[in-house]
């Protein structure tokens, strides 16, 4: 008859030993998980701290699309740029190429392509103003056979102080000979007269009073149309490009020539010009880097066609143009800058 108080006694302790039990099991189990956790953040950490270690500090920061693009050994080559002070460039003042408004703002299409291309590389782009003939000089001269003898190879004397010549250079067969080109757009030589005397055809040429800027591929390509045409004119040898186009709409001489990129620039900023008779065969203007540097040629390749395909070619040419690339191409008749 007492036995029973004892069994419920029994099991009233046993499930009581059982409660403690379940109670110990269970916070060893959360202690062990809040460990675990731990360990995985800290392993974590380690990993991540060792990952930063192996990869170079700059390269291990987000990149913009076009860094993200290039090689190993092309980056290291933008890291040697930006220690030495940065991207060097030649240019030229000239309305489309460099210019110093009044206000101090900077304008033209090439300063414009060599500052994004700097920005793109995340470096500080360093401004070199030269005459034009500067860029072909070899100890402050350019040899007189330069154009006519194959075996007169050098570089110019430019290329001890700068990376790029970044100008309109048109890329013709003995220029290349003394440096080497990135094509950026095509142009043909045109002849640029007053308004409402435009020359249309061959003959209107003759006799006709031009002014041209000498050692330039101006010259040369008026030089040759007037030996294949057999014509004749008299000609006013000018300082600069500006001096050429200003005697024209100032009447001192009837016309003088210009690329025609060269020339839509000036018809877009002085009305009193017209764009006329085009005197050469088709051709590219580019930028010019050392013929031994071909890893910023092939950056700089790379970057054109970058530009090209995320519109910002188009844009800055449409600036200072007027027109996009594609639509200047398409007049020219030029199939790869349409796609």
């Amino acid at each position: 008859m007492n036995s029973t108080p004892r069994v419920k006694r029994a099991y009233g302790m046993i499930l009581f030993v059982m409660l403690i039990s379940l109670l110990f099991f269970s916070g060893c189990r959360q202690e062990e998980t809040v460990v675990n956790e731990e360990i995985n953040v800290e392993i974590d950490k380690t990993l991540e701290m060792e990952s930063e270690e192996q990869i170079p500090i700059d390269l291990a920061l987000e990149t913009p699309t076009f860094l993200e693009g290039l090689s190993i050994g092309e980056l290291l080559y933008i890291e040697n740029i930006r220690g030495s002070g940065g991207l060097k460039i030649a240019t030229r003042e000239s309305k489309t190429v460099y210019f110093e408004e009044v206000n101090g703002d900077i304008s033209g299409f090439h300063y414009n392509l060599a500052d994004s291309f700097a920005k793109a590389l995340e470096v500080d782009l360093r401004i070199k103003k030269v005459r034009f003939h500067e860029y072909f000089e070899k100890d402050s001269i350019t040899p007189d056979d330069v154009k006519t003898n194959p075996n007169t190879v050098y570089e110019p004397d430019l290329f001890s102080d700068v990376d790029i010549f970044c100008d309109n250079l048109t890329v013709l067969p003995w220029r290349e000979k003394i440096m080497s080109f990135i094509k950026i757009a095509p142009v043909n030589v045109v002849v640029l007269t007053r308004k409402g005397a435009a020359i249309e055809s061959t003959e209107d040429l003759n006799y006709k009073r031009l002014a041209i800027e000498t050692n330039t591929s101006y010259e040369s390509a008026i030089q040759s149309y007037a030996k294949n045409n057999s014509l004749q004119f008299e000609i006013y040898y000018v300082d600069s490009g500006v001096e050429a186009t200003q005697a024209v709409v100032d009447g001192t001489v009837d016309f003088t020539v210009k690329d025609s990129n060269k020339a839509l620039g000036e018809i877009k900023s002085n009305e009193a010009l017209e764009m006329g008779l085009s005197v050469s065969e088709l051709q590219y203007i580019g930028w010019a880097v050392s013929r031994d540097d071909m890893q910023l040629k092939n950056i700089l390749e790379k970057y054109i066609e970058y530009a090209i395909g995320n519109g910002q070619l188009d844009f800055l040419w449409e600036s200072e143009y007027g027109m996009t690339l594609r639509d200047y191409s398409t007049i020219l008749d030029v199939i790869d800058y349409q796609d």
